[in-house]
């Protein structure tokens, strides 16, 4: 689920690529070795085929390589909303991190909202014995570029049908991101 904040977004923020720039989907070695989902490759792809299908394999090179020396650039963008994972990037950043899920749900909320994020928050007035009100609502930056927002965005649209119309909830518009874990199954 971190792809889209570690890889897809910082590639279209920073290196202007579009939805439709080709990466490779092919066994490699980018500091370790990941593999996909399914045990398989898919050789040349769009990234919006990459993002969608969840692909480790050329988000992970895309990552390590035309990304590569972004990546105070990454960290900084990420800590813009939300998400610290320390001083250093490193390959499996690509592909995971650790978050919490109301920082990642921050963080999504950024590509629907234009670009602009607010750090989640359940109490925006306090009101004292006194009657004085006193707001808490947190400020909302911009954190990216609203087109970095809309073209991922976009791609987001692209998972629930890729996945199925049984995820579909009629009347509503969906952006969603498949993820996985590594969990044995005693686990």
């Amino acid at each position: 689920t971190i792809k889209p904040l570690t890889v897809y977004g910082p590639a279209i923020e920073y290196l202007d690529y579009s939805t439709y720039h080709q990466v490779y989907d092919v066994a490699s070695e980018v500091g370790y070795s990941p593999g996909n989902y399914d045990g398989r490759h898919k050789g040349q792809m769009s990234m919006r085929e990459a993002l969608v299908d969840s692909r480790n394999t050329p988000t992970a090179k895309l990552f390590t390589g035309d990304l590569d020396s972004y990546q105070p650039q990454i960290l900084e963008w990420l800590k813009s909303m939300g998400i610290n994972l320390g001083d250093n990037l490193v390959p499996a950043n690509s592909i995971s991190g650790g978050f919490t899920p109301v920082q990642l749900t921050g963080a999504y909320a950024a590509f629907a909202n234009n670009g602009n994020y607010t750090e989640p928050y359940l109490v925006n007035t306090v009101v004292t014995q006194n009657g004085e009100e006193i707001d808490l609502t947190p400020e909302t930056k911009q954190v990216m570029k609203d087109s970095t927002a809309y073209m991922v965005n976009d791609m987001l649209k692209d998972v629930v049908p890729y996945y199925g119309r049984s995820l579909n909830i009629p009347g509503y518009v969906h952006a969603a991101k498949t993820g996985t874990s590594n969990y044995t199954a005693d686990e």
